[in-house]
């Protein structure tokens, strides 16, 4: 349902997936609120969040201009592998969950970036080795690159989720950005062709998500 626009209750228990809904696939934000402050309600409790939890807390904060959860994430996550990614680090694997952070704290924050960190944990991603939350991550990165004027290296990302989810769950999310850094990057055909994909699953959304699909209609219309 939230690929067509018209997202229900969470279809699993819990506070991530409201969140995730939320910032990754256009879902409703009032169930997200209220995730957000269970998590952050037990923060300092004798039970505090999960890593999956937190990160999704940091997300959310940055998405809304407040760097200090994320930077306590990351700071914890390199002190302390969680028990989730020990058999990962073992491996020589790097996890892009926390350098994900680390990049978008750099690149909205004060300090100067030139995307290096981003490539590299673009370069990592398009090994797939690190499979966990590919949407998510695939999206972050179509949006910092964006965020950074390079919409070649963002639709490179975008593109690149289909080889290893054939129906990621946020899917017209995946194809409304791919579309939009198509345009960016001048691919006008992709762009046309990724925002009908988005118009036929987004065809009769929710009331609130109406004026996205709108747009997304005019903008097909003017690229033809």
């Amino acid at each position: 349902m939230l690929n067509l626009g018209r997202p229900t209750a969470p279809p699993l228990p819990g506070t991530v997936v409201p969140i995730d809904n939320a910032l990754f696939a256009d879902g409703d934000t009032m169930p997200a609120l209220s995730a957000v402050r269970e998590i952050r309600a037990r923060l300092t409790s004798p039970h505090p969040p999960a890593w999956q939890e937190r990160w999704e807390l940091a997300c959310w904060d940055l998405m809304h201009g407040d760097f200090s959860t994320a930077r306590g994430v990351v700071a914890d996550f390199r002190a302390h592998t969680p028990p989730e990614f020990q058999d990962q680090s073992a491996e020589g694997a790097e996890i892009l969950a926390p350098g994900l952070l680390e990049a978008w704290i750099a690149i909205h924050g004060t300090s100067a970036n030139d995307g290096a960190m981003l490539r590299h944990l673009d370069s990592l991603a398009a090994t797939g080795r690190d499979v966990s939350s590919i949407e998510e991550n695939t999206l972050l990165l179509g949006r910092l690159f964006s965020t950074l004027g390079q919409p070649e290296r963002a639709l490179k990302a975008l593109r690149r989720v289909t080889h290893f989810l054939q129906v990621p769950y946020a899917r017209s999310t995946l194809w409304l950005a791919r579309a939009r850094a198509a345009v960016a990057a001048g691919k006008k055909a992709e762009a046309i062709e990724a925002y009908r994909i988005y118009l036929a699953l987004r065809s009769d959304p929710a009331p609130r998500l109406v004026p996205q699909r709108d747009s997304a209609r005019a903008e097909v219309a003017r690229l033809e």
